[in-house]
């Protein structure tokens, strides 16, 4: 599995849950992680943001740390397809949602997953799918780094072709 560091981790289970949990009708949102001792999660609908708090990872596991995030989605998805609630709260139509996914609307996600309900299940899907998700991760982030690799090579052939182009001008 990713490190619960990589944004690009949580892109792609913020976009697994979509699909699994909410039929893909979430729009595309920026995760970001922000330490803040205020909150384990935010979502920000005017910039469609959804913030997780790293500070707290250690103190949850993986599938607790995975419901704050649906937890958020759940606040997208009331701004997006339900009565958008202008102060973004845990009202009736979000806590719905919450128990239809399989949690509860509580405020820490230890307390609120439901066992063998929707979200329990497509987080064990995610957990298969998440090696095969790393690995192809991995193999894009060597290639990214074989090609800065090979770019920087070029560059510097450029720069020593015009070095030695100036050399002999004079």
């Amino acid at each position: 599995m990713g490190k619960l560091t990589d944004i690009a981790y949580y892109e792609w289970a913020y976009e697994f849950f979509n699909r699994e949990l909410f039929d893909g009708n979430l729009p595309t949102v920026r995760i970001t992680l922000m330490p803040n001792a205020d909150y384990a999660g935010q979502f920000v609908p005017a910039f469609r943001i959804l913030n997780l708090n790293p500070k707290l990872f250690p103190h949850f596991q993986h599938r607790e740390i995975l419901a704050t995030l649906v937890h958020e989605m759940c606040h997208c998805w009331q701004q997006r397809c339900g009565h958008p609630n202008p102060d973004n709260d845990h009202d009736e139509e979000w806590a719905g949602k919450m128990l239809e996914l399989g949690l509860r609307g509580d405020h820490w996600a230890a307390r609120a997953i439901v066992p063998d309900g929707r979200y329990d299940v497509a987080f064990q899907k995610l957990t298969v799918r998440a090696a095969e998700w790393e690995s192809e991760w991995r193999e894009q982030q060597r290639r990214r780094k074989q090609e800065e690799r090979l770019q920087r090579q070029v560059q510097r052939r450029r720069e020593v072709r015009r070095q030695v182009e100036r050399k002999w001008r004079y």
